[in-house]
């Protein structure tokens, strides 16, 4: 049963119309989720480098293995987000309000706006799935070669 669920499967992902377009009615993450489901297998070795193969690559295990090509899309979607702390500047009402604010410590009141700030930060980004699946990065198909033989098949 897995043998032809994965012969069928390579039919849907044969690209045709000379390499340039993939199947359209192929949906990758899917895919992938079936494969795990029917296929009892130790591991699962994903080679991608577009964007949509981020989410095919966010359905794998922390087994399974993902190749992105070098400088493509889907290599920046796998590196993790740089954290930054965003401090905003305060405004000259700000500052004013800080001076004229008696009771209260301006210590709270800025970390009050800080606070709301970054939670508006936080809201304005979504959230992308998590990749647990080990990821190595190939510049072309030698390293790629050189990479699958020395890490995977050890």
């Amino acid at each position: 049963m897995c043998r032809e669920f994965v012969q069928g499967l390579v039919r849907k992902l044969v690209m045709f119309d000379n390499g340039l377009q993939a199947d359209p009615m192929v949906v990758k993450g899917e895919e992938v989720q079936l494969l795990l489901k029917h296929c009892h297998y130790d591991r699962v070795i994903y080679v991608g480098d577009g964007t949509n193969d981020f989410c095919p690559v966010t359905k794998l295990r922390s087994t399974d293995w993902v190749f992105a090509r070098a400088a493509r899309p889907l290599e920046k979607l796998l590196k993790p987000d740089p954290v930054t702390a965003e401090i905003p500047k305060l405004s000259k009402i700000d500052q004013s309000e800080l001076q004229n604010d008696s009771e209260t410590s301006p210590y709270s009141s800025v970390s009050n706006m800080l606070i709301n700030q970054s939670s508006l930060n936080a809201d304005n980004k979504k959230d992308k799935p998590k990749v647990v699946a080990n990821i190595r990065i190939f510049r072309d198909a030698e390293h790629l070669l050189d990479m699958w033989t020395k890490e995977v098949f050890v």
